[in-house]
């Protein structure tokens, strides 16, 4: 097949999970005999790479830099996740690039958010498959229950993309359901569970939990769905019981808490509850598997998240895995026997969860080894095996729906 990944993402530049999944799934697929391509729309340059068998194209958006400007005037032309022009963009710049690069492609892939795709799903010119990442809006309809009206247009666009797909897919039964539940997807669409792809091998040398010092790692960007606060709160109860552990919080600040901005309120948190907190900021990959390294177990307290890589990432590395019930990963942790689940946004239950691991170096060796097990089922090349059948799928129901079957 000849198969066009659409995402501003991909390795080595990426910033959160959905850029991961790009780059495993478009190698495992060009390793499995397909002609890949990866159209990135993000920058200021046109910069053409062949990475292990995969084309990618990294082009400019369609508009003017005027994130460049300086100061208020710079911020009011950024565009906003919520934005109607920010789908516009980014639907006509893929739209354009794909346009002038000439392929002839067998089918497109993109995720749900965004609009990526627009003209494609209103054109119906290409089989369509829609990955069901977490939805934009979603973040904001979780946290305050509602959207306002540019919200509502926005996650409209969102979802006329998803469901004009020729297929839909997603890694967890978490998701589908939420989103049944909201009714963003209907009951009767059929949705494709495949887990993420996951490559093990850059994690493999990384050493056992056994000699490292208690570091609790929690990796995300610092926001409310994320809930580095649970986290913190966790650690400040381990310390009123004599448990001193670092907390270690790589990842940007993203919005406000209380006012403050993520990062400054959790630094002043800290220093009430006595919790050694070391922020990192963005890392790179390379920096991460460090942080890996160093750590005795990772926690990831999300209030909802979809399939998060960081759980893969941190078994991969050896390390267990202390989630809440309110992430994609728990079968995989749980059949596994990798770590321990807890409820999101209970702080107690979490330092209950954590202090088995930071005060018994064997035994977090011991759930870290079966982590490294359990990510071995997630090989990319078998993964990709199930994408193709996915893939089969859009096209042939784009050639009935064309055929008026």
């Amino acid at each position: 097949m000849k198969i066009a990944l659409l995402c501003e993402q991909y390795p080595p530049i990426v910033w959160d999970g959905i850029g991961t999944y790009t780059g495993n799934v478009a190698r495992a697929l060009a390793a499995n005999g397909h002609e890949v391509h990866v159209v990135c729309v993000k920058g200021f340059r046109v910069v053409d790479e062949n990475d292990a068998g995969v084309y990618v194209h990294r082009r400019p958006p369609l508009r003017l830099p005027l994130a460049k400007l300086p100061g208020p005037l710079g911020r009011r032309f950024i565009p906003q996740r919520d934005s109607i022009g920010l789908r516009f963009t980014l639907a006509t710049s893929y739209a354009f690039w794909l346009k002038v690069l000439g392929l002839s492609l067998d089918v497109i892939e993109t995720a749900d958010g965004e609009t990526r795709a627009l003209f494609t799903a209103l054109r119906h010119d290409v089989p369509l498959v829609i990955q069901l990442h977490t939805p934009t809006m979603l973040d904001l309809r979780l946290r305050y229950g509602q959207l306002n009206l540019k919200g509502r247009l926005a996650d409209a666009l969102d979802r006329y993309s998803a469901n004009q797909a020729d297929a839909l897919c997603c890694s967890t039964e978490l998701l589908v359901q939420r989103l049944r539940d909201d009714a963003w997807l209907s009951s009767e669409r059929e949705v494709a569970i495949i887990p993420a792809p996951f490559d093990a091998a850059p994690y493999a040398d990384v050493h056992p939990a056994d000699q490292t010092d208690p570091v609790v790692l929690a990796v995300g960007r610092l926001e409310w769905r994320k809930a580095p606060d649970t986290v913190l709160e966790a650690l400040g109860l381990l310390v009123q019981r004599g448990i001193q552990a670092e907390l270690v919080l790589p990842g940007n600040s993203a919005g406000e808490i209380e006012g403050q901005p993520w990062d400054r309120w959790l630094q002043r948190r800290a220093e009430v509850l006595g919790v050694r907190l070391r922020l990192t900021g963005l890392v790179d990959t390379s920096a991460l598997r460090e942080l890996y390294r160093h750590a005795r177990v990772v926690a990831v307290p999300s209030r909802f998240d979809s399939y998060p890589t960081v759980a893969l990432e941190a078994m991969a590395s050896g390390r267990p895995v202390v989630a809440s019930s309110a992430t994609g990963v728990v079968s995989l942790i749980e059949n596994g026997n990798a770590g321990a689940i807890v409820p999101p946004d209970d702080p107690a239950a979490l330092a209950d969860a954590l202090l088995p691991f930071l005060t018994d170096a064997k035994h977090a060796a011991v759930g870290g080894a079966r982590g490294r097990a359990a990510v071995a089922a997630l090989e990319p090349r078998l993964i990709a095996k199930q994408r193709e059948r996915v893939y089969q799928q859009a096209i042939d129901s784009h050639r009935a729906r064309h055929n008026g079957v």
